[in-house]
């Protein structure tokens, strides 16, 4: 997160970030919404790299930021997290008992979980 983070705010083509199963699902959902233009795997390095630039008409990421850590979990239900996304415009990310998505799909599946980014 950090990485990711010092790299849009210093106007970097690539940012590298290390091969976790997380690290990949959250890396496909910026690709498909557009926040990063691509990215790719290198298994031999264990990394993944990131590209995104404002010349290729991405949408500007301001900040990712951690909700839950270890010793501070933060779980939202269906409902609170209906609440929180009509009142604010923007995009979370969690950990459900379905797998890792986006409050927009938890949502559409009637599901609760873990506030990840």
């Amino acid at each position: 997160v950090s990485s990711f983070n010092i790299g849009s705010k210093s106007n970097f083509l690539c940012v590298r970030v290390h091969l976790t199963k997380k690290n990949l699902v959250i890396s496909k959902y910026l690709f498909q919404n557009g926040f990063v233009n691509s990215y790719s795997l290198d298994k031999s390095v264990k990394c993944i790299f990131l590209y995104f630039s404002s010349f290729y008409n991405s949408k500007p990421i301001m900040t990712i930021q951690k909700i839950s850590l270890p010793g501070r979990k933060v779980f939202v239900s269906h409902a609170k997290l209906k609440n929180l996304l009509f009142s604010k415009n923007n995009y979370m990310i969690l950990s459900t008992n379905k797998g890792i998505m986006t409050n927009r799909e938890a949502i559409s599946r009637n599901l609760g979980g873990e506030l990840l980014f």
